[in-house]
């Protein structure tokens, strides 16, 4: 599973790297052998580790492939890799020195929503392609032309979650615990949709980012007695939590909770729960028939 999960990273990343290389024209014109830096800040501690971590395993993967096959454009890559311990205002810092002092091309990362909209603030002032490591957010980033989302938005993540839940589960009463980052923004997707799947919300506890005990908000979820619980976070212990207070309704979750390390945090608990993402087709831009 860990294996399959890192080529994904470094397929998405490479290829990633490669489109955006390209559209720079200055180095497209280039002949120098110098290699090509690029900074990458990412979530290898703090609560975000989860995903940084694979993350920072999937870059280097992709630099030794790309520079297997003679780099880019004839010029190796040289990742200069950043940690910002999962903080916007660290991520901040990081990738400003990277590309005021370190001299990079272009910004991959970070990990979570909150260090994106951080670091994004500085990529579209320099007109500096950023690879983001997440979905498309907050609505600002719309505004941000620099910016390319590696992962669904916000709004795929609700519409699969409220799919697999009307139709797979039969389902109307659901309750909810999220984080304030992530979950917090899946949750506002999840209520602009939901009234066209007839869905109510019965239950909604939200946490810090990172808590280390959701135990109080997973009971009052319970004691409304819903359907089905959505748990929506880059941490696994709302999942296994959830479990301990006894929710034994089906979990649903969203893809920002699917990573290795985080399945793996779950422990035992990671049985029965579901991320629709990786089961419900979604098309985002159907292709018409042509006459």
């Amino acid at each position: 599973m860990e294996s399959s999960r890192m080529g994904l990273y470094s397929r998405r990343i490479a290829s990633a790297l490669t489109v955006a290389l390209a559209l720079l024209p200055a180095l497209a014109a280039a002949q120098s052998r110098e290699p090509i830096k690029i900074g990458a800040v990412l979530a290898l501690t703090g609560p975000g580790a989860g995903l940084g971590q694979a993350e920072r395993n999937g870059i280097l993967l992709a630099e030794k492939v790309i520079n297997e096959k003679g780099g880019v454009k004839g010029r190796p890559l040289k990742i200069l890799i950043e940690d910002d311990g999962s903080k916007p205002d660290i991520a901040k810092g990081k990738a400003e020195n990277l590309i005021f002092n370190e001299k990079v091309v272009a910004i991959i990362g970070p990990s979570l929503t909150a260090s994106t909209g951080a670091v994004a603030a500085v990529t579209n002032a320099e007109n500096m392609a950023q690879l983001a490591l997440t979905g498309l957010g907050p609505q600002i980033e719309l505004t941000y032309k620099s910016v390319y989302h590696l992962l669904p938005p916000q709004t795929l993540n609700a519409k699969a979650m409220l799919e697999y839940t009307t139709k797979a589960l039969k389902a109307k009463k659901v309750g909810v615990l999220h984080d304030s980052g992530y979950g917090q923004l899946v949750m506002n997707a999840l209520q602009s949709q939901s009234a066209s799947y007839g869905i109510e919300f019965i239950a909604t506890e939200k946490f810090e980012v990172g808590a280390t005990d959701v135990s109080t908000q997973a009971a009052k979820v319970r004691a409304a007695n819903p359907d089905v619980v959505f748990v929506i976070a880059t941490n696994p212990v709302p999942f296994r939590n959830a479990r301990q207070m006894r929710i034994a309704q089906p979990i649903v979750s969203a893809i920002g909770s699917s990573s290795y390390q985080y399945v793996g945090g779950m422990g035992e608990f990671a049985n029965d729960i579901v991320f629709p993402e990786f089961v419900v087709g979604e098309d985002p831009m159907p292709i018409r028939p042509t006459s």
